[in-house]
């Protein structure tokens, strides 16, 4: 059946209430105001209005034949002053004032003259009006609050506000709009002036809880969070709505961790929060991974039996502890749930597919499946998601085919970029590129899934082609984009590209203040050997990191500059920053090359006690090494001995037999063989050296034993090059 429009509506149900008036309730004595309906229907709860916007032109006539609407001269003056305020239309308006006043039906129209003064900004006359018939409806009071407010008269939209509730009315939620309107002109007050109107504002609300609960909601929705705190902070306010507003606009406007300090104060006072603060303490929790606070909001939702039994927030508890990684009690949760719908389905799945548990998400489609629910485009994102982090390229096709079949992928750009992106992690690239291929239309992502694709696996001729690509179809790279190009021109060691790459990223503004991006191209220029360039952007940097610093330390030592390397170290200490764990191995392994044994000796002993860095087993292997080759075997030995226990030390020992074999140093060797096939007997470079070693001596029959020993032990690890 096709849907009917608004206008047949409305005629239809024009044409029920003249079959029967009986049927409809007449509400035209108590309106408060134009917003409120003449009739409702008492079954239905239709409601029409005799000036609305459909109603049909020959209901007047109807209504007036019915004896239903008597006065048809009021009614057209009423439409014309409506129009007026519409338009704006002031001069037609005051001769429609002095119209009505020759025909004495003022009383009746008094509260259309008042709005239409007041939408046309003669506000002294709508006030007067206003003071003189002593209006007793909301509704012209609220329009002469609004012009004030349209006029930025805020101190006497404040005192009309507070006027209205002492002639004993309530205040209404267009009053209310009036009324935040009125607040965010206080905004732009001087000092005095909005001290005074806060102070009037909150003197207000002491008396009236729920202006107090509306001036915490402006106060928040307009960032003055530390009015609003003060405000539930006072005795009056402590209740759950004001509470709940603060703990909404808190989480809205991202701050999280306040809205979760304010849930922590309801509980201290023993004040429950509503269900739409507790939805948004659940996105707080789900936002910051914080399981322990979601822990304790679940454990309030509990306690509330309509709440408890609420689909809506058992499907947020779900989604919060999911993503929190929480899968296990995302699950028990689930099972929980009195029923399940996509929605929950969904939440589970993309949770485990966000965990990195895909199996666990791929049993769960089987299990919603089974439950007869039928998948939507947001359960295969997080399939595909699934299948791409667990490199299942198959089952990827298998729902691929299927989203295919359903008709899903029509015109849904994220479900086809979502298909990219699972396709390149599998490392089928020549589907993921067909995919791109046929999407209608690709966006910025489409291209983003395809490049850290070609980069993961390595194909850095197809990235920057697919790039330029991206670019000619005029979508602007960012920075994440930058970073996977500047990884490829590192494996192809394309510095020409590379440069260029550099100066789009400067032309973006994008390098100044990015110390990703920094390093980024440090690495790439050290390892296309620039390392003038890679030290050129470290000078030019604002801000210095440590991390830039060792990549260019290690450049210079890859590329035998090994002065260059320790130079950098000095100027990058002059600046200020302190060498980290990565600093000091290529410190020590300069010093090694260079023959600088007691400055390596000093570094490394100033690790701990000058710059905190305690050394690993690494730093370790690497002294010992240089200690080694240098020919001092005793003080190598020492430092072995005076090692923390590490859990699988097996690389140090390597680096003293690599220098016992170098020196043709048998007792010491011997020593360092049986520590090191206590550790590992499987090992094949520990016999390896210790044979070496044996020769080396002319001991022919030890190393033939060791050699023995080495097939016995099935060893089958690969030789390593001690002390590298």
């Amino acid at each position: 059946m096709a849907r009917k429009l608004p206008g047949e509506l409305v005629g239809m149900l024009w044409k029920n209430y003249f079959r029967d008036p009986s049927q409809w309730w007449d509400k035209r004595c108590n309106k408060a105001g134009p917003a409120f309906p003449d009739f409702e229907h008492k079954i239905t709860g239709h409601s029409l209005w005799i000036h609305g916007r459909f109603t049909p032109s020959w209901v007047l006539g109807e209504l007036r034949i019915t004896g239903a609407f008597p006065n048809d001269v009021v009614s057209a003056y009423v439409s014309l002053l409506r129009a007026c305020a519409k338009n704006s239309d002031l001069s037609l308006g005051v001769k429609i004032h002095k119209d009505i006043q020759k025909k004495g039906l003022l009383h009746h129209c008094s509260d259309d003259l008042i709005i239409m003064y007041a939408k046309c900004g003669a506000l002294e006359k709508a006030r007067h009006l206003l003071e003189t018939h002593k209006s007793k409806h909301v509704f012209s009071w609220t329009s002469l609050i609004a012009g004030y407010v349209r006029k930025g008269q805020c101190q006497d939209a404040l005192a009309y506000f507070e006027k209205m509730q002492a002639e004993g009315l309530s205040p209404d939620a267009v009053t209310f709009g009036c009324f935040s309107k009125t607040c965010g002109t206080i905004r732009s007050l001087d000092k005095n002036e909005k001290d005074d109107a806060d102070i009037g504002l909150q003197c207000l609300s002491r008396d009236n809880v729920k202006v107090g609960n509306k001036l915490v909601d402006i106060y928040t929705k307009s960032g003055a969070f530390a009015n609003a705190q003060q405000m539930v902070n006072g005795p009056p306010m402590r209740n759950a709505a004001a509470w709940s507003s603060l703990i909404q606009s808190y989480a809205g406007q991202g701050q999280y961790g306040q809205a979760l300090e304010c849930f922590k104060q309801m509980q201290q006072e023993g004040i429950s929060p509503n269900a739409r603060a507790i939805m948004c303490l659940l996105k707080s929790c789900s936002t910051i991974g914080d399981a322990d606070y979601g822990d304790k909001i679940h454990n309030e939702i509990n306690k509330k039996e309509p709440l408890k039994n609420d689909k809506v927030l058992g499907t947020a508890v779900v989604d919060m502890y999911a993503k929190c990684g929480a899968t296990t009690k995302a699950q028990q949760v689930f099972d929980g749930l009195h029923t399940r719908d996509i929605i929950s389905w969904n939440a589970l799945i993309a949770g485990y597919a966000q965990q990195g548990q895909g199996e666990q998400a791929l049993e769960c489609f089987e299990n919603m499946k089974n439950d007869g629910i039928s998948p939507n485009s947001v359960t295969f994102l997080s399939i595909l998601k699934a299948c791409g982090n667990m490199e299942a390229a198959e089952e990827g096709k298998r729902f691929h085919v299927r989203i295919v079949g359903e008709g899903l992928h029509e015109n849904n750009i994220v479900l086809g970029n979502a298909l990219i992106d699972m396709y390149a992690k599998c490392g089928k690239l020549e589907k993921s590129l067909r995919v791109l291929q046929e999407l209608p239309n690709r966006d910025f992502i489409s291209w983003s899934a395809l490049i850290a694709g070609y980069a993961k696996q390595g194909q850095a001729e197809q990235a920057i082609e697919a790039f330029e690509k991206m670019q000619q179809e005029g979508f602007p790279p960012n920075k994440i984009m930058f970073l996977c190009m500047l990884k490829a021109c590192s494996s192809m060691q394309a510095a020409d590209r590379g440069e260029q790459i550099h100066g789009e990223i400067a032309r973006q503004g994008l390098l100044m203040e990015d110390h990703m991006l920094c390093k980024a191209l440090v690495d790439m220029y050290v390892k296309c050997g620039a390392l003038g360039m890679a030290k050129q952007v470290l000078d030019e940097f604002p801000t210095q990191n440590v991390a830039s610093w060792n990549a260019l330390i290690a450049g210079y030592i890859q590329e035998g500059e090994c002065r260059q390397a320790l130079k950098c170290f000095q100027q990058m200490e002059s600046k200020g920053l302190f060498p980290d764990a990565r600093t000091f191995m290529c410190v020590l392994k300069v010093c090694g090359l260079m023959g600088l044994m007691e400055d390596a000796e000093n570094y490394f002993g100033a690790m701990h006690t000058k710059y905190d860095v305690c050394p690993d087993l690494s730093h370790y292997t690497c002294i010992v090494g240089a200690f080694g080759n240098a020919g001092l075997l005793e003080k190598a030995a020492g430092i072995v001995q005076q090692m923390p226990c590490f859990e699988h030390p097996i690389a140090v020992w390597l680096a003293l037999l690599g220098a016992c074999q170098k020196w043709a140093y048998v007792k010491l060797g011997k020593w360092a063989f049986e520590k090191a096939v206590k550790i590992d007997n499987s090992h094949a470079t520990a016999y390896i050296l210790m044979a070496n070693i044996y020769r080396a001596a002319g001991m022919l029959e030890n190393a033939k034993m060791i050699e023995a020993m080495k097939i016995k032990n099935n060893t089958c690890k690969p030789s390593l090059c001690a002390g590298a």
